[in-house]
């Protein structure tokens, strides 16, 4: 039922397996026994390749090296699904998270280079040009790894700006992928953490929360999409998760899922009218709301000394006709 498997990747937390086919072309979940298989992207798909995760978050990113090349990210339940890069791309093979600095790396063996972006695919950066042809690609505390089909080496280089390059390893023939699996790399909680989040199949998380799915085929435990407990509260890990004086924390802030971020910049826009830039904008509208105050306040006195002279008048004639 597989064609052409071509990335793979684990949710630690919820133990669930992920990957691409670019044969069916679709992204597909299951437990890690393979169980509960279900498929999460089945649509506009052209050649999937590289998959990454971050459970905490309730996020995926991939790679597409179709027509259109591009790297795309949605909830690890499939929904909410989101170009972020699709300028200036070849082959976007690889792709790693740095959960520390909280930026996508990725290898393009069309451009030879490997670049960085935040996880909203801004602040694009190029790490390293000039490899031959980049195929796999991690990341680790303050390095990023790759290997390269043509050269058949393991390289290193730093993170930030690509500098210390030296080989790891050379004469590696058929090298393919590259993954670095460490309690200091996969790290958080989210709802699923606690027995699958009462879910009977798939617990797949969502920034927001999560979902209990079902697979493709039916199995020998009927399926239940509500969980039969509560999940666990506080997914978000508060020593990263930080937020910052406008209530948005580092991480939402680079994913770009923050008020400020709002993709028309209404939201900005209002905020500038409101505070404004050293009270230049908010000049006008206190002018206008004082003067308003004032005339509200002569019109009252004005109808009240009316009043009273009209009622002054009416006495008066009534004293003259007796």
């Amino acid at each position: 039922e597989l064609a052409t498997t071509d990335g793979l990747a684990v949710d630690w937390i919820a133990r669930n397996l992920y990957w691409t086919d670019s044969g069916h072309d679709v992204i597909e979940v299951s437990r890690l026994d393979g169980s509960s298989r279900r498929t999460v992207i089945h649509n506009d798909l052209s050649e999937p390749r590289a998959i990454a995760l971050f459970p905490r978050k309730g996020l995926m990113f991939w790679t597409d090296w179709g027509d259109k090349p591009k790297i795309e990210r949605a909830y690890l339940d499939g929904s909410t699904r989101k170009v972020i890069i699709d300028s200036e791309l070849g082959y976007p093979n690889a792709l790693s998270i740095d959960y520390d600095s909280l930026r996508l790396y990725w290898v393009d063996a069309k451009m030879d280079k490997i670049e960085t972006s935040d996880l909203a695919g801004r602040n694009r950066i190029t790490l390293i040009q000039q490899t031959p042809h980049p195929f796999g690609l991690t990341v680790f505390e303050e390095f990023i790894y790759w290997t390269d089909w043509q050269t058949e080496k393991l390289e290193r280089a730093s993170k930030v700006d690509g500098s210390n390059r030296i080989t790891i390893q050379s004469k590696l023939e058929g090298l393919m992928d590259v993954h670095i699996v460490s309690a200091h790399r996969q790290t958080g909680t989210n709802d699923c953490s606690v027995n699958n989040g009462g879910c009977t199949h798939l617990c797949l998380a969502r920034p927001d929360g999560y979902i209990c799915a079902c697979p493709n085929m039916k199995d020998t435990i009927p399926c239940q999409t509500s969980p039969s407990h509560k999940g666990q509260d506080g997914s978000r890990d508060m020593n990263s998760d930080i937020l910052s004086m406008h209530g948005c924390s580092r991480e939402d802030k680079a994913l770009g899922v923050c008020a400020d971020d709002d993709k028309d910049g209404m939201l900005n826009e209002m905020s500038e009218e409101i505070d404004g830039d050293d009270g230049q904008h908010t000049g006008p509208y206190i002018a206008v709301a004082v003067t308003l105050s004032v005339l509200l306040v002569v019109i009252a006195v004005a109808f009240f000394l009316w009043r009273r002279h009209r009622r002054r008048h009416y006495n008066v004639e009534e004293f003259s006709a007796l």
